[in-house]
C-alpha cells in the first residue's frame, strides 16, 4: 500500500507562517492538510481564509481541507477559489449533503467524507448523486 505524507497545519503560528509552509513544501510532503472549524460544529475554530491564502501562496502541494462546520455548502467555492484541491465534509454537517457533494464536484475538486453516526443513511443519499 502506498503511503501518503500530509501534514496537518492546525498548530502552525501565525508569525512564521510562510517559512513554515515553504519547510513543509521542501520536506516531501505528498498534501498539506487544512482544518477549518465553525465553533458550532465543534467547538475550536481553524484557519482563515486569510492563512489558506498564504498557504496557497507559498506551496504547490496539494492542500485538502476538513470542514468541521454546519453547512458547510455556504463557503465550498470560495475555499475552491482560494485553490483548495480536496474538500472533506461531514455527511450529518447539512440537511441536504448532496448538494454540497454536487457543487464540489462541479467545481473540479475530489470529495471526501469525515466520520458520522449515521453513516449508512447518509450512503444511500450519496450514492444518488454517483
Amino acid at each position: 500500500m502506498e503511503k501518503i505524507l500530509c501534514p496537518s497545519l492546525l498548530n502552525l503560528s501565525d508569525d512564521c507562517l510562510k517559512d513554515e509552509i515553504i519547510r513543509l513544501d521542501q520536506s516531501g510532503a505528498d498534501f498539506l492538510h487544512i482544518d477549518v472549524m465553525d465553533g458550532s460544529y465543534v467547538p475550536n475554530f481553524g484557519m482563515s481564509f486569510k492563512e489558506i491564502e498564504t498557504v496557497r501562496k507559498y506551496t504547490t502541494l496539494k492542500l485538502d481541507l476538513h470542514m468541521m462546520m454546519q453547512n458547510p455548502g455556504r463557503y465550498v467555492k470560495r475555499y475552491a477559489d482560494f485553490g483548495v484541491d480536496i474538500i472533506y465534509v461531514h455527511p450529518d454537517s447539512e440537511t441536504v449533503v448532496t448538494e454540497t457533494l454536487c457543487e464540489i464536484r462541479e467545481l473540479g475538486k475530489q470529495i471526501l467524507f469525515g466520520q458520522a453516526e449515521e453513516y449508512k443513511t447518509i450512503i444511500q443519499k450519496v450514492r444518488k448523486i454517483e
